[in-house]
Order: structure tokens, then C-alpha cells, then sequence
């Protein structure tokens, strides 16, 4: 088996982790941080802001140019390789082959900046829901946030300040699991940080509100309530109880004429053994069919003597 080597497993890692395909605006703003985190990493980071103004002519570049120029490489070569789709088309339409160039151009085209794109944040904001009751909030009020801040980037007056976004998660939060913390909070809500408001929410919900060992309801769960799976409840049938009696067709114990395999028929409608015992004769009521232990007469007689008895 062959190794990866370091560089090829930064590449791999880099692909998977910055692939950025331009058909969400909204994913720009932490692909951008990702990616300058990852180009300062690799040493290169600069390339994508800065013009060099390097020389047509090699044969005039510095050590300096010579070492920009390896910057410039690096920087191109990180963006051919995370990008796909729409971003791919825009970077592959950059001819000069410079990262400053070609990041430009994706800034322009898929950093969000029109009001239609702080329209449908706004519209974001208020479906983000904490899926479970008792999922630890702090994660859905950090999605409430980015959201929040994604909406100053394009119009800072539709940013809500702390006061608002407070207000909003009150309103929002389970009524019957933190109550008694809206209760507690309510008053003097206008001093209140969104900082503190989350160490104090999350102390609240480790306290009185979580659940150990609760299950995940789906993959995503702060963005709505999440798909209601349907949980259908397992039937066992009850073995069937065997039967003690005696057949009525063929004479054996543990089943009833109805359910008998024995190809023999009971013509007489009395009971016994079928064909087989068509030539017995009973010493019980003397008729033909079956053996006096199994006389269907016998219990009759037997009833009727008794019942003679009593009556004497």
C-alpha cells in the first residue's frame, strides 16, 4: 500500500474541508475564514490580497518577485483545487492565473451584498428553531447569532442589538422547561448581555432542564422541528395453545377434526377413525365406526343414567 505524503494529505484534507461550490451566498462567510486560515497555514495567505505588480519580463524579477511569484502559485493552486461549479467557472475565467484577481472576483460575485440576499437571511432568522426541548440551547442562540451578524455585513441597520436578539430568545425558549428562568431574568432584561444571558441560560439547562443519554430526533436539529419519524409499534402474534382433546376424525389427542391432515372423512358424523375403522364395531352403543373408548355415545349414556338417577 502506498503512503500519502504530508503535502498530498493537506490537499486531501483541504478539499474535503473548503469545498465551496458558489450555489449558497450564505456559506461564503465562513469558507472565506477557512480559507485564509488555511492559506496562512500553508505560508501564502497574503497572495490572495495583494498586487504584486510583477515584471512581463522574468528576465527584471527580483529573489523577492521570484519568491511572490511561488506565493501566487501556491495561492492559485489552493483555489483550482476547494472550488467546484459556479465558483470553479468564475476562478477558471481569471486568465492571469492571480489568486488576488480571481479571489476578487468571487467576493464580488458570492459575498452576499444585495438586499435580496438580507432578505432571505431575515427570513432565516426567524424559521431557526431549537429543535428538542431539551437540546442544550447554546448552539441554536450562536446559530441565531452568525445569522444575526451575516445581515450587518449587507445592511447594519437591520442588525438587532442585544436588547432584540434577548427578547427574541425569551420569546422562543420552551415555555414549560425555563419558565422560571424567563421569570428570573424578565426583570432588568435591558442590562442584560447576550454574553451572560448565555453562560446563564446554559447553567440553567445543565442544572434543571437536560436529559442524559437523550437521542438525536434527525441530523440537523436546530433548523426546525426536523422530520417526525414514525415509530410503528412491534406486534407479536401469541403462539397458538394446542389443543388436548381428541379428534373427532381420526381418533388421535392434540387436534380438532377441522385442522386434521388424516385423507380419511368422517361420513358418519358420530366421530372415530374414518375408513380405517369403518369395520369396528363398539362394545359401548354396538355401532360400527369406532372403539368403545372413543364412543362419542358413551359420555350421552353415561349423562343420562345420571341424570335418571338424580331424577329417581
Amino acid at each position: 500500500m502506498v503512503k500519502m505524503t504530508d503535502d498530498e494529505r493537506d490537499d486531501s484534507t483541504a478539499k474535503r474541508s473548503l469545498y465551496f461550490d458558489g450555489k449558497d451566498s450564505t456559506k461564503w462567510e465562513a469558507w472565506e475564514f477557512k480559507m485564509i486560515a488555511y492559506a496562512g497555514k500553508k505560508g501564502h495567505a497574503e497572495a490572495f490580497i495583494t498586487d504584486y505588480k510583477l515584471d512581463k519580463d522574468q528576465d527584471n524579477w527580483s529573489e523577492e518577485d521570484h519568491a511572490n511569484k511561488k506565493l501566487m502559485n501556491a495561492a492559485w493552486a489552493q483555489l483550482a483545487l476547494v472550488v467546484e461549479y459556479h465558483a470553479l467557472r468564475s476562478v477558471m475565467a481569471v486568465k492571469s492565473k492571480d489568486p488576488r484577481e480571481a479571489w476578487t472576483k468571487l467576493k464580488r460575485e458570492f459575498e452576499p451584498k444585495e438586499m435580496i440576499d438580507a432578505s432571505n437571511l431575515i427570513s432565516k432568522f426567524h424559521k431557526i428553531k431549537l429543535g428538542s426541548k431539551t437540546k442544550d440551547p447554546t448552539e441554536w442562540i450562536e446559530d441565531l447569532e452568525n445569522n444575526n451578524l451575516k445581515i450587518g455585513l449587507i445592511e447594519e441597520k437591520y442588525v438587532w442589538d442585544d436588547f432584540l436578539m434577548i427578547t427574541h430568545i425569551f420569546a422562543e425558549l420552551p415555555k414549560e422547561e425555563y419558565k422560571t428562568y424567563v421569570a428570573t431574568k424578565t426583570e432588568g432584561i435591558e442590562h442584560l448581555s447576550m454574553e451572560k444571558m448565555k453562560k446563564s441560560i446554559a447553567a440553567y439547562w445543565k442544572q434543571f432542564v437536560k436529559v442524559e443519554g437523550e437521542v438525536e430526533k434527525t441530523e440537523d436539529a436546530f433548523y426546525g422541528e426536523g422530520e417526525k419519524t414514525d415509530y410503528k409499534k412491534k406486534t407479536h402474534k401469541t403462539p397458538k395453545k394446542r389443543f388436548k382433546g381428541d379428534c373427532r376424525k381420526c381418533g388421535k389427542q392434540g387436534h380438532k377434526a377441522a385442522d386434521c391432515r388424516s385423507k380419511g372423512t368422517d361420513t358418519s358424523g358420530t366421530g372415530g377413525g374414518g375408513d380405517k375403522n369403518k369395520d369396528v364395531t363398539c362394545y359401548s352403543c354396538n355401532e360400527k365406526g369406532h372403539y368403545a373408548r372413543e364412543c362419542p355415545n358413551k359420555k350421552k349414556t353415561e349423562y343420562g343414567l345420571f341424570c335418571g338417577m338424580i331424577c329417581q
